[in-house]
């Protein structure tokens, strides 16, 4: 797993640049992550669900509903995985809606579903020097879950984004 780190700000020669640089100009931003497969989610016996153990640390999570060409990619984000699953295993689908109710209806059908996280990530901006992402931001999550998504999106699976 990556450590978060502070990095100082940018030389005093690069923040010129950046300031005399016109509207219209184009950065360049590597985003490097990878997912970890935890397991399969099941169906308890008394309806709830049973995920996989998961750390409490902030991250982005991948729900993958059946398989093959009707995959479905469950995307979000959170800043404790473990609170946002313990939630989800204790939520009662009455509704209809909502990922619960997703993810029921999908094991009720009897198509598989996988839980993937990602809990470490490195960024390289503009000026060339990469460093881990800090996934306690909102902002660095959504900034990986969005580059996962269009990832995803390109290559033809069926991808939503949850809360």
């Amino acid at each position: 797993m990556l450590e978060t780190q502070i990095l100082p700000p940018a030389p005093p020669s690069i923040r010129a640049e950046v300031r005399e640089r016109p509207v219209d100009f184009h950065q360049r931003l590597i985003v490097h992550f990878s997912w970890r497969a935890l397991g399969q989610v099941m169906l308890r016996r008394n309806g709830g669900l049973r995920l996989p153990e998961v750390t409490s640390a902030p991250g982005l999570f991948r729900l993958r509903i059946g398989s093959g060409a009707s995959m479905v990619q469950l995307l979000g984000e959170t800043a404790s995985l473990r609170r946002r699953f313990a939630t989800l295993a204790r939520a009662v689908p009455a509704s209809g809606r909502g990922l619960a109710a997703t993810i029921h209806t999908a094991l009720a059908a009897g198509e598989p579903v996988a839980l993937d996280i990602v809990t470490g990530g490195v960024i390289e901006p503009l000026y060339g020097r990469a460093r881990a992402a800090c996934l306690a931001d909102r902002n660095e999550r959504q900034l990986i879950l969005q580059a996962s998504r269009i990832e995803l999106l390109q290559t033809g699976f069926a991808v939503e984004t949850v809360r």
